[in-house]
């Protein structure tokens, strides 16, 4: 990550975020994904819809399926005792702080914390002066 660092900031790019490798697709090497591998952040105020219908709380999160948009609607989903159950179980492994603010690498327009690391924690905007520097890494001096 740092050699990365390195040459983003050869390149003149002035921040550069990171997160340590998730356990999905080729980086998974074979093995399941697992709530765990996700940043905590998912079905919160979003979801990903594929192009069968399925609805997952996060584009990471395909193995935790909780609806079929062809067969119900996304407001039922949404609401739905699924989606209560999958969000529950996020929430029993990343916490609930974990739904406080979302990484700008998911929204762009999510800025107040500077680029959000999750591995350093979860970010509350309404903390920003505290985490700003803790999630920023490799910024040339």
């Amino acid at each position: 990550m740092q050699e990365a660092a390195r040459d983003l900031a050869a390149l003149g790019v002035e921040t550069v975020g990171g997160d340590r490798t998730r356990a999905f697709g080729r980086a998974g090497n074979g093995a399941a994904p697992t709530i765990d591998d996700l940043c905590g952040h998912c079905a919160h105020e979003k979801c990903a819809i594929g192009p069968s219908g399925d609805m997952w709380p996060c584009v990471l999160g395909r193995f935790l399926t909780i609806g079929n948009v062809l067969r119900t609607s996304l407001a039922e989903i949404w609401g739905g005792e699924q989606m209560a159950t999958v969000t529950a179980e996020i929430a029993a492994v990343h916490g609930e702080g974990a739904q406080s603010c979302t990484p700008p690498q998911f929204l762009p327009m999510c800025g107040p914390c500077g680029p959000c690391v999750p591995s350093v924690g979860h970010c509350d905007p309404r903390k920003a002066d505290a985490t700003a520097e803790a999630a920023t890494i490799g910024a040339p001096a």
